[in-house]
């Protein structure tokens, strides 16, 4: 059985009433899961690259649960495809699960499909 802990990181989205939740869920061999909630666009994902980056420096494997997002546009798109860029370019683990609705139809329309982990 793997024990997780986790911490919850809040913040609001400028300009608008959404809300935008990353929560960290981290297993006792380190590797890390970001379960994201709300949408994963131009306001939201320079959040997500500074948590990408911050793991990737520590050397965690990284997975990103996108079952919350609720709209993503090309920026998330191209903050996902980056990091996926940069996994394959550097040897560590990074891959993206779950993709809600929203997010799925972006990354089709992109050509990118294949790209998520199911």
């Amino acid at each position: 059985m793997i024990e997780a802990c986790a911490s919850v990181h809040i913040t609001s989205t400028r300009g608008g009433p959404t809300s935008w939740k990353v929560t960290e869920v981290s297993d006792l061999r380190g590797d890390r899961t970001l379960v994201l909630h709300g949408e994963l666009d131009i306001a939201t994902a320079p959040e997500l690259v500074a948590y990408l980056t911050r793991l990737r420096q520590h050397g965690h494997a990284i997975t990103v649960d996108l079952a919350e997002v609720t709209f993503m546009d090309s920026t998330g798109l191209t903050t996902l495809m980056d990091a996926h860029v940069e996994a394959e370019r550097n040897g560590w683990s990074f891959s993206v699960r779950r993709p809600s609705h929203a997010v799925r139809r972006v990354f089709d329309l992109a050509g990118v499909g294949r790209l998520l982990d199911e």
